[in-house]
């Protein structure tokens, strides 16, 4: 049986935003619907679906940001998706994404119900703007 790994990286930026809805909302479900084994899907997401999963000395404005979360909560519904680090670290912060004084939880895994993780965390790495999660 086995399992379908998806890993993936999300363009990032306003000017990418219809290349990100569309590949979050139609070209996630569609390859994972390929498949017959669970999914599993990681990697660079740059988005959020919650709120607390950045925190910034700036103040964005809450219309520019719910189309990330609408996006990326659509995608978890339409594949009935956990969200790894949630499902066992519960609200413990999980920032993968850091620059200066701006943090947020850009790298997730993703698993259809079917598949378990026992434990997850970050990994800390002396270089790049992203910490690992490994599970």
């Amino acid at each position: 049986k086995g399992f379908a790994f998806v890993c993936i990286y999300t363009p990032s930026g306003d000017q990418n935003k219809t290349y990100r809805d569309s590949f979050l909302r139609e070209t996630i479900p569609a390859y994972v619907a390929q498949y017959k084994a669970p999914a599993i899907i990681l990697g660079d997401f740059n988005a959020i679906d919650e709120i607390d999963d950045r925190k910034s000395s700036k103040t964005t404005p809450p219309k520019i940001r719910l189309p990330l979360l609408e996006t990326l909560r659509d995608l978890v519904k339409a594949l009935s998706l956990t969200d790894v680090w949630r499902d066992i670290r519960k609200n413990e912060p999980c920032w993968t994404y850091l620059c200066g004084t701006s943090q947020a939880r850009l790298d997730r895994i993703y698993c259809q119900h079917q598949v378990k993780f026992s434990d997850i965390h970050l990994h800390e790495l002396p270089l790049g703007d992203h910490r690992p999660i490994v599970g």
